[in-house]
């Protein structure tokens, strides 16, 4: 039992800090869009990593 609640808490702690990392991703691209001055180019990235 104290297996599977760790477990579901390392779960849940990833699945938020995934969240809060999209976020911040998110205001830092908002932030450089309003900074940009001249003509730029968005570029799609994907990180994965899987954690065991």
């Amino acid at each position: 039992m104290i297996r599977t609640t760790r477990r579901r808490a390392k779960e849940e702690l990833l699945i938020s800090l995934k969240e809060a990392v999209t976020d911040i991703i998110e205001l830092r691209r908002q932030q450089a869009r309003r900074e940009m001055t001249n003509d730029y180019e968005e570029v799609l990235l994907a990180i994965s990593k899987e954690v065991n």
